[in-house]
């Protein structure tokens, strides 16, 4: 009966946040107080689990136990403590784990034979909940009674919440730019950055057992440089194949740049080289590098020229694997003046370490990546305005693949593709055209290439 109006007064409530109800003690004998926190706090449309860490204390003032007679506060054997948790249609309760903790997902039931004494704490204990999106309410309301352990009464504690919107497929961040020596924006126009570097990540929304994964599989990625910023394909020392990269047989003199992905939760990133390799008939370049330890799997860059409207270049990843998928890139870089490399050996996969500085041994003393050599642009007929470049990002993904046009280029007339892009400081020093904190060695380049990004 007890058990019933407690459970009616946390209905009648309705608590927009988690309630708290605690049994009021009967003279001399323990009673429970039960706290259940959600972790973490917003719970999206579209995750399919989440966890509670709930406290169970004894309020009371005696020990969870029974005791001997005519022996008040020694105890002459343990009582079980119980907590039951209530769940809506579309949430299941897929686990429970703590010391001393029994729990029986299936009767949605945890129980405890811990002795507690008065004003203490039973073991923590972590519940996982599941989560089906399909069937689950809008608004949720998740109950949990603890009773037992020689208490007079139940305790019951309420938690209310409604599903944020779910997580869309996208990038949740996307950095493209030219470096300096020491990794800040070069905007030297017509000057030769030490780098260039692209770092994204995707959405992520949370699977079952409580997998941080994409929230759909990325399928194509387009990258469109900023019109005028090129590379000298006739600067680069070697090249080899992508089955050569594949197997770690590329030559370091073919090494251009690194990257460093991370393809699965926990997963450790390796920092590999990108190669210079034989571009497919159609595209002007091609890069490639094996981001995994233990996969095969190897990305290619494709790059090609666009002949519509500024004729810059777009750098393409197409047909991504769905496995392993990419969750984010520290860094994809191009290297203007050579990159290192370490554990050279054929065979053996190589490590990236960093991109070369000129008069470095090694050094290319021709630069391969160019700035774009204006510093304004026409903004209105008449009126000019700074030049900042701006790089774009198409993507779309395997579950929602979007067309492209002639040439393989993204098809913007149609919405579903992601769109995402970044304004890099505008060019300067259009007044020194020779100057570069890189190098003023160099000649003109002799094709458009862009970086990875």
């Amino acid at each position: 009966m007890m058990r019933a109006a407690a459970k009616l007064w946390a209905t009648l409530l309705g608590a927009a946040v988690l309630g708290l109800i605690l049994a009021v003690p009967a003279l001399g004998a323990p009673a429970l107080g039960v706290e259940a926190t959600r972790v973490p706090t917003e719970v999206h449309r579209n995750d399919e689990y989440f966890e509670y860490q709930v406290k169970i204390k004894n309020t009371g003032t005696n020990k969870t136990c029974k005791e001997k007679t005519g022996e008040p506060g020694v105890c002459e054997s343990p009582l079980t403590t119980s907590l039951v948790v209530g769940l809506p249609a579309g949430l299941s309760l897929g686990g429970g784990s703590g010391s001393g903790w029994s729990c029986h997902p299936s009767a949605l039931t945890c129980t405890n034979a811990t002795t507690v004494s008065a004003g203490a704490e039973f073991p923590s204990l972590k519940l996982e909940v599941w989560v089906n999106p399909a069937l689950a309410p809008e608004a949720v309301n998740v109950t949990f009674d603890g009773f037992g352990g020689g208490a007079a009464a139940d305790s019951l504690a309420v938690d209310s919440f409604s599903f944020a919107p779910a997580v869309p497929f996208g990038f949740t961040a996307f950095t493209a730019r030219a470096e300096d020596g020491l990794g800040a924006d070069y905007a030297t126009a017509g000057g030769h950055p030490i780098s260039a570097t692209t770092t994204f990540k995707v959405a992520k929304r949370t699977y079952s057992f409580g997998e941080a994964r994409q929230v759909e599989d990325l399928r194509d990625f387009f990258a469109e440089l900023p019109p005028g910023f090129v590379g000298n394909l006739a600067s680069l020392k070697g090249r080899c194949t992508v089955a050569e990269v594949r197997e770690f047989f590329c030559p370091p003199a073919a090494a251009v740049g690194g990257a460093a992905l991370e393809l699965g939760p926990n997963d450790a990133i390796a920092h590999t080289p990108i190669y210079n390799v034989v571009p497919e008939h159609g595209f002007v370049a091609a890069f490639a590098f094996a981001p995994h330890t233990v996969s095969t799997l190897t990305v290619v860059i494709r790059v090609k020229l666009r002949t519509r409207g500024d004729y810059g270049v777009t750098a393409q990843a197409p047909l991504v694997p769905q496995a392993p998928q990419p969750l984010k890139a520290d860094f994809v870089t191009l290297c203007g003046f050579g990159a290192a490399v370490s554990n050279v050996a054929p065979g053996v996969r190589s490590g990236f370490q960093g991109c070369r500085k000129p008069g470095e041994a090694g050094a290319g003393k021709v630069p391969f990546l160019t700035n774009p050599t204006q510093c304004t642009e026409e903004a209105s007929p008449g009126n000019l305005a700074p030049l900042a470049p701006t790089t774009y990002a198409r993507i779309d993904s395997w579950q929602h693949p979007v067309a492209t046009v002639a040439e393989e280029f993204p098809d913007l007339a149609d919405p579903a593709w992601k769109s995402y892009q970044v304004i890099s400081p505008p060019t300067t020093g259009c007044n020194q055209p020779n100057s570069s904190p890189a190098s003023k060695a160099g000649r003109p380049p002799t094709s458009p290439m862009p970086p990875p990004g």
